[in-house]
């Protein structure tokens, strides 16, 4: 819980890094409530930053917020069409919404 709590205003207080890492321990312990407010707060200050806005798409689609998800996928791809994580994630949230020709055709991508 103390972690969850050191992502309200973090960024100013320490290096977006920190509060991306604060995130994917958040998410990483099931508690995406908290991981999308240290993002959506990271997100306010970098918001080019592709990792973070794959750990966002990663956060909403656990969250069963697919078409969020996918919008956030997307963005990542747009930003950094070489990277293979933005079309991971993307596929994971067709998985979800059992699109699966299109997850499929970006695993491949991936």
């Amino acid at each position: 819980m103390l972690l969850a709590m050191q992502c309200h205003g973090a960024v100013s207080a320490s290096p977006q890094s920190e509060l991306l890492k604060r995130a994917q321990l958040l998410l990483d312990q099931e508690q995406d409530k908290f991981a999308l407010t240290c993002l959506n707060n990271l997100l306010s200050k970098d918001p080019s930053n592709v990792l973070a806005i794959c750990q966002l798409s990663r956060a909403y689609r656990r969250s069963e917020q697919y078409d969020l998800a996918l919008a956030e996928a997307n963005r990542a791809i747009t930003l950094a069409p070489a990277l293979a994580e933005p079309y991971a994630r993307r596929s994971s949230a067709y998985i979800a919404k059992e699109q699966y020709q299109l997850a499929i055709d970006d695993s491949n991508k991936a």
